[in-house]
Order: structure tokens, then C-alpha cells, then sequence
């Protein structure tokens, strides 16, 4: 939540950035302790499909191999492919949440808020505001794609 808020700032504001701990207590002064959790759900909502399917890409694409023959280069090839795709394709969730821990007082998760969120932003910016940003999460999910595969196949096959 600090992050995205100093994000944020950044953008909107001509002040100096204030840094963590002070946008740390601001955050707490103005709106409570509970409000570092604003987005918290949304975290999980965005977090678990990311993941679920930079995995199900992952498998589908090695998984005619057994599992020990995968190379640490192509899995780490493999593995930037996959994690760029998921999150490529998870960006609206990614918005909808970077949104949501903007706002003020959203402390409590509502499913059907949290849905409503995404026709709200394509009616009031439209849709390609559901996909902004998504090539720098592309390029970052490459990188760390290729180093979370690339290393996890070179450790298995170390250990085998």
C-alpha cells in the first residue's frame, strides 16, 4: 500500500516525495492501521490467476518431457514466455487492485465492488485503461520469469 500510494503521488502531486516512513505515518495518522491492508484482497485476486497460470503455461509447454529433462536454459526460456503471457493477461486485475489501495477507507473486501470496478474503469476511462501498464509488467515478468524457472530446473536437476 505505501508503494502504490508514493506511486501514486508521484503522479498527481509536484511535492517531493515524502519517502516510506513518512508516507508510512500519514497513511496510519489520516486512516487508521487498518487501512495498510486497503487492497489486500485484491492482491489475492490479482496474485492467485497470475500465478495459477504462469504455472499451467509453464506445464503445458514442458509437460511432453519427464520431469527431470528440462534444461535450465528452456525452462528459463520457457519460463519468461509463461510469466510474461500470465501477467500480460492478468493486467485488468493488477489495475482494479493498484486502484482500489489508491483509494481511501476501502478496508473490507466486497466481491461484487470488486467486479463492479472493472465496468466502472472501461466506462469511465475505457477499456485500454484495463490494460495500462502492461508492457513494463511484461518486461519485468520476463526477467524474473527466466531467473524463477532457469534456477528452479537448474536446482532439480542438481539435486537429481
Amino acid at each position: 500500500l505505501v508503494k502504490t500510494r508514493s506511486q501514486a503521488l508521484l503522479e498527481t502531486e509536484s511535492s517531493p516525495t515524502k519517502g516510506v516512513l513518512a508516507t508510512l505515518r500519514e497513511v496510519t495518522d489520516e486512516e487508521g492501521s487498518g487501512s495498510l491492508w486497503n487492497g489486500y484482497f485484491e492482491n489475492i485476486a490479482y496474485a492467485f490467476p497470475s500465478d495459477a497460470l504462469k504455472f499451467l503455461i509453464y506445464e503445458s509447454i514442458t509437460g511432453g518431457k519427464p520431469k527431470d529433462t528440462v534444461p535450465p536454459l528452456e525452462g528459463a526460456i520457457v519460463g519468461a514466455f509463461a510469466t510474461g503471457l500470465a501477467q500480460a493477461l492478468t493486467t485488468p486485475f493488477d489495475v482494479v487492485r493498484n486502484r482500489v489501495m489508491v483509494q481511501t477507507n476501502t478496508t473490507s473486501f466486497d466481491p461484487g465492488a470488486y467486479l463492479l470496478s472493472f465496468v466502472e474503469i472501461a466506462k469511465s476511462d475505457g477499456v485500454g485503461a484495463l490494460w495500462k501498464g502492461t508492457s513494463p509488467r511484461v518486461g519485468k515478468a520476463v526477467l524474473s520469469g527466466a531467473v524463477q524457472f532457469g534456477s528452479y530446473e537448474f536446482t532439480k536437476g542438481s539435486l537429481s
